[in-house]
């Protein structure tokens, strides 16, 4: 015979029985077997077996209680410990010591024993072995087909009829030593089939087990009124002696039951089957070759596992090397994108923003999770955001991939705060699956352009300065150089009004020169006399003093000066003294409009004293 079945054997062991406490009432052991559906519970105390509580343990109890009610059965068992109803000391077997499937199945048979604990070399508990859990494992073979029911049935049935109680049952469990009773009735008198020559047989309707016995007391029913016709399975499965025992293996594996009735063509019952006497048909020689076939079957899974396993590393390990590839690459991504100074911000086809980096955080005040989600509206000038929705869904049409922004109008984005800023930008579109993004890089120039502007204001003014040098070189009349001068620095600097005013000795003074806009009131040739210059101005101007000021009515100036500059218009105004042989003769006025302020056709000019 075989001996390198001991990982077959393995497999047959049950690594999660169901276990209880020394302490454990009897009855609420019987609650747990019957949930879990268990056949035994296997009694430990610090990893140690003490003893096993069976099925036919529940049936003994059941017969022993006689005509007690059920609530005192119940009562007496429920303060019980199971220690001291359950077997001691059971037959105890190292896994280490498993012996092939042939003698395991021989072990059983002489021990008379349905359950064998397995313990490891402690004794610690690490499953049980028991016919149903050999009967799984064990593959269907060709020696099955050939054997016939009748070969291992046991004729010797224990019948009840339907009318019997539940404790007569169980009863006849405990004395027969047997783990069901067939329930079945007399064929009627009138069938055709029943002859006075033979015996009558009965004719099997149904079958109570040990098990039904254990739910019964699980659920406190008192076995003495119940019939057998009230918790009978039934109908009974049946197959004929005549039957293979492969198709008895089959029944019991599709309907997940235990045992099933032998019956002739006239359903008179024969005798039964049960897991055990289905293992115990086997002969050493057939066992061997089932255990042979077995063996070559796991070593056949056994290769096709390993192959697929070193298949499977192997996509674990490409895996890993692309997934730790994409990583790298991602973070190489986001460090370009958090140490880029530029705005990157990535829409989806809604407009709503699905990447902010580290620099749009400082040019626009947001953080990343305030804006993800948002419109990109959140970012623009209303006045702008419109004309920007539509300028994204017209290039979102056009074959091109990426684009300048701003080639005919200016860019402006919309900070935290409010304000507004210029920048210029490009934008980029992505087909990512069914999705398309939008990319957009923006660059804030509010520096440039400032910049950009003091440059072309400089080179505005080198242009009046060398313009008026030009005509005051090509002209030796003062009044037409200095009406060249006032007509130059009024366009230069976009005012309403530049004048000279030349002061008189008791500082009263008169308008000599003027460049004023259309519509201004025209004020040449006026003498013009402003007490408050004279007692608090006069001599910082003589000093040199420029003086600009943005808005006469909230700067810090007399009364009696704003009340001077009011009556010709001034709303703001820049003054430039002129000093001839380091004294002060006159002082140059140049005025400017504010438009925000001015009411329309009115024009506010600037100007001071």
């Amino acid at each position: 015979m075989l001996e390198s079945t001991a990982f077959s054997v393995q497999l047959a062991i049950d690594r999660h029985p169901l276990t209880v406490t020394p302490d454990t009432p009897v009855s609420s052991a019987i609650v747990l077997m019957s949930q879990v559906k268990s056949s035994c519970a296997i009694v430990v105390e610090a990893d140690k077996i003490l003893g096993i509580f069976t099925e036919r343990d529940v049936v003994k109890l059941t017969a022993q209680s006689g005509d007690r009610e059920q609530d005192s059965f119940t009562k007496a068992f429920s303060k019980q410990p199971i220690s001291a109803l359950m077997t001691p000391r059971p037959f105890i077997l190292k896994e280490e010591h498993l012996p092939n499937l042939v003698t395991l199945l021989d072990l059983l048979r002489q021990k008379q024993i349905r359950h064998l604990p397995i313990v490891d070399p402690d004794e610690k508990l690490l499953g049980t072995i028991t016919y149903q859990s050999i009967r799984e494992i064990i593959q269907p073979a060709d020696w099955m087909r050939l054997r016939r029911v009748v070969e291992v049935m046991n004729p010797k049935v224990i019948t009840a009829s339907p009318s019997a109680s539940v404790l007569e049952l169980a009863t006849l469990m405990s004395i027969h030593r047997v783990s069901c009773v067939a329930i079945a009735q007399n064929r009627p008198s009138d069938d055709p089939r029943e002859t006075p020559e033979l015996q009558p047989m009965p004719i099997p309707i149904g079958i109570v087990t040990e098990r039904d016995i254990l739910q019964l007391q699980a659920l406190e029913l008192n076995p003495r009124k119940l019939t057998a016709a009230e918790v009978m399975s039934s109908p009974l499965l049946l197959v004929q002696p005549t039957d293979c025992l492969w198709t008895a293996h089959q029944l019991m594996r599709e309907y997940r039951v235990r045992r099933l009735g032998v019956a002739d063509e006239g359903d008179s019952l024969q005798g039964i089957i049960t897991q055990t006497s289905l293992l115990q048909g086997f002969t050493p020689i057939e066992m061997d070759a089932a255990i042979a076939a077995l063996q070559g079957l796991v070593e056949e899974r056994t290769t096709e596992l390993l192959q697929a396993n070193e298949q499977l590393r192997r996509e674990i390990l490409e895996r890993q090397h692309t997934e730790a590839a994409l990583r790298l690459s991602q973070a190489r991504l986001a460090g370009v994108l958090d140490s880029a100074d530029d705005a990157i911000i990535s829409i989806d086809e809604t407009h709503r923003i699905q990447l902010f980096n580290q620099g749009a955080e400082k040019i626009f005040g947001y953080s990343a999770a305030e804006v993800m989600g948002q419109p990109l509206d959140l970012l623009l000038p209303e006045n702008l955001r419109l004309k920007h929705r539509q300028y994204i869904e017209n290039f979102r049409d056009t074959p091109e991939v990426s684009r300048t922004m701003g080639t005919r109008s200016q860019v402006f984005g919309r900070r935290k705060d409010g304000s507004q800023f210029p920048a210029e930008a490009s934008i980029s579109k992505l087909e990512v699956g069914s999705e398309r993004l939008f990319t957009v890089i923006l660059r804030d120039i509010t520096t440039r352009v400032a910049a950009q502007e003091a440059l072309q204001l400089q080179l505005e003014r080198e242009r009046v300065m060398s313009a008026m040098r030009d005509r005051i070189r090509s002209s030796l009349n003062l009044q037409e150089i200095l009406n060249t001068t006032v007509a130059e620095v009024r366009q230069f600097l976009n005012t309403d009004r530049v004048i000279i005013y030349r002061f008189h000795p008791d500082w009263s003074g008169k308008v000599v020169v003027e460049s004023c806009s259309n519509g201004a009131r025209e004020i040449l040739n006026l003498t013009i006399l402003d007490p408050c210059f004279r007692e608090s101005q006069a001599e910082l101007y003589k000093k040199g003093r420029l003086k600009a000021t943005a808005d006469i009515y909230s700067a810090p100036i007399s009364p009696c000066h704003r009340n001077l500059l009011t009556q010709f218009q001034v709303k703001a105004n820049l003054v430039v003294p002129i000093l001839l042989n380091e004294d002060f003769q006159s002082h140059s006025e140049e005025d400017r409009v504010e438009q925000m302020k001015i009411p329309a056709g009115r024009t506010t000019n600037s100007g001071d004293c």
